[in-house]
């Protein structure tokens, strides 16, 4: 490092010194407060480098670039938003002494209460309602197979109780799917009023004459059909 000479004062010539001395005496004496201009000026250097070494001594002293003083608030901390009315009291004495409007109630929502779900049958259940089920088909079917064999049908004797008590199984079956409910609800209906005129029949034959029982047991087919068909249309 070059020697510093001493003038008659015993301070240093700033000139004398390197220029990183010279920067750094110069931030002394300022004590950090200066701009990159400034410190090229004295420094006798180009402007870049006087703002270098302000860069640099900043740094290397920690201190952050000074900030500017807060301008003094001129404006009201809640502007009057432009076209904004004015409220002022009325001079209407009457005024003072009218009612407020009476307060809205706020809205009850009605309390509804969630579905319930079926409870679900056990195995105990299920054998149950299937073992009754078996037997009612099986005495049907037997009372049905025993008129129409009384009415002279034969071999369709055993197919007559498919279009009775299969009309009603079938007709349940589509309703609980929702599928064409009137139609379904007609099919319920003439199925069960077959089978059980049939069942009675079966036991007293003697209520009605044999070829009108024929005749109905051969109508009642197509009607079925019918029913069935239009159950699982679309």
């Amino acid at each position: 490092m070059t020697d510093v000479s001493s003038n008659g004062n015993g301070n240093g010539d700033i000139g004398e010194l390197p220029t990183g001395d010279r920067a750094r005496q110069v931030w002394a004496e300022t004590g950090g407060n200066i701009k990159g201009p400034e410190m090229a000026r004295r420094l006798g250097v180009p402007g870049r480098t006087g703002s270098y070494w302000v860069s640099k001594l900043r740094n290397e002293s920690g201190n952050p670039k000074p900030k500017k003083p807060a301008r003094p608030a001129t404006r009201s901390a809640t502007p009057k938003a432009a076209g904004s009315a004015t409220v002022e009291p009325s001079s209407d004495p009457r005024s003072a002494t009218r009612k407020p409007p009476p307060a809205t109630p706020p809205a009850t929502e009605t309390a509804t209460e969630p579905a319930t779900e079926p409870a679900t049958l056990d195995l105990a259940d299920r054998l149950l309602i299937w073992a009754v089920a078996a037997v009612v088909a099986v005495v049907s079917y037997s009372h049905i197979v025993d008129l129409a064999v009384a009415a002279g049908h034969g071999w369709r004797s055993y197919l007559a109780p498919v279009a009775l008590d299969g009309l009603t199984i079938a007709a349940i079956r589509a309703q609980r799917l929702g599928r064409h409910r009137l139609t379904a609800g007609v099919g319920i209906v003439v199925g069960v009023i077959g089978s059980v005129g049939a069942n009675v029949l079966a036991v007293r034959p003697e209520l009605v004459d044999m070829a009108d029982v024929s005749a109905v047991l051969a109508a009642f087919p197509p009607v079925a059909l019918a029913v069935v068909v239009h159950l699982v249309r679309r």
